[in-house]
């Protein structure tokens, strides 16, 4: 980096809260997707998985309501996905 005084280091922790907030924001418009266009989903995209059957809709809604951006992440704890397939 050619001028370090560029970056103020006293706004990381508010632009990590933002990046949290549009990460809540995304997993909230995706899971909200899918729950409504399950159906259309199953034909065009049959690999999402509400859509393939990988996770139910109560089980999306309670994604939705509590995204699980807000929780730590801990390598032991199963990890489920709304924009894609991957479940840990």
């Amino acid at each position: 980096m050619s001028n370090p005084e560029a970056i103020q280091w006293s706004l990381v922790p508010r632009a990590l809260l933002g990046l949290c907030a549009l990460l809540c924001g995304n997993g909230y418009i995706v899971g909200i997707n899918q729950i409504y266009d399950e159906d259309i989903d199953k034909v065009n995209k049959p690999f999402l998985p509400v859509a393939a059957g990988e996770l139910s809709v109560p089980q999306a809604w309670a994604l939705v309501r509590n995204p699980p951006c807000l929780l730590p992440t801990h390598p032991s704890r199963p990890t489920i996905s709304l924009a894609s397939t991957v479940v840990r």
